[in-house]
């Protein structure tokens, strides 16, 4: 199971306390590129690529985030993940219809529950961001 805190924090001086608190169980800091796709208005359809320092993914990752809640002030998303072959991962960022055709449960899902991946609705590319993300041990 993954467990992800984000926290907003007031300034950078902020950050580099959290940072070097979090130095002894620092395990990596991946570099990604999100891509997101339309899915429905509560659902969410994410390439993640990994590794893009020469601009050739180590590896991708397909999600799907949906149904999500906020109780008590904790947000919380069901998170759906299935590895995606990153040559496969580049050619759907590049052309996004593709998508519609990828061997997935998540896909299958997105279509039977949303409609959007057929013919008559391919998927289409809303955008997205790079960023580093760092692993620590919990």
């Amino acid at each position: 199971m993954e467990v992800e805190i984000k926290l907003r924090l007031p300034d950078a001086a902020a950050h580099r306390r959290l940072a070097s608190f979090l130095v002894p169980r620092h395990l990596r800091t991946d570099a990604q590129r999100n891509l997101f796709f339309d899915a429905a208005a509560t659902a969410a359809l994410r390439i993640c690529l990994y590794g893009l320092q020469d601009q050739s993914p180590s590896r991708a990752v397909l999600a799907l985030k949906r149904r999500p809640g906020l109780d008590a002030g904790v947000s919380r998303v069901e998170e759906v993940e299935e590895p995606l072959d990153p040559a496969l991962a580049l050619a759907c960022a590049d052309d996004p219809a593709r998508l519609g055709g990828v061997d997935s449960s998540i896909i299958r899902l997105v279509s039977d529950e949303y409609g959007v991946g057929r013919d008559s609705a391919p998927f289409v590319c809303l955008g997205g961001f790079r960023n580093t993300h760092g692993v620590y041990e919990l």
